[in-house]
């Protein structure tokens, strides 16, 4: 159990970190949609250990089977995120993490389809 708090959702269940820094300015699509054999959920922070604050998270993303997820977070290029894919309750299990960048222009919001 990581024990982060609140982060878009609660964090009840032992996780798996990924760390990312971003190239380019946009937003982050990190998905475990159809790709997790439980419950997921994905949060993601700045910081580091001990000073973590959250950019967003995402528990049963919108058209996912199985209570899996899909987030998309605002990212900045240089900005170095971390990652936690964990399961609702005390839910774990295998899963992939697919992320993909979303660009937009300064006057369009970044759109994910």
């Amino acid at each position: 159990f990581d024990n982060v708090g609140f982060c878009g959702t609660s964090n009840t269940a032992r996780g798996v970190w990924f760390k990312a820094t971003a190239t380019i300015t946009g937003a982050a699509q990190l998905s475990t949609c159809n790709q997790a054999n439980y419950d997921t959920k994905v949060s993601v922070f700045v910081g580091t250990c001990g000073t973590l604050a959250c950019i967003g998270g995402q528990d049963d993303g919108s058209g996912c089977s199985g209570f899996t997820t899909r987030l998309l977070v605002p990212v900045t290029a240089g900005t170095e995120y971390l990652i936690l894919v964990h399961g609702f309750s005390s839910a774990f299990g295998g899963f992939s993490l697919t992320s993909n960048i979303i660009t937009a222009s300064p006057t369009e919001s970044p759109t994910v389809s």
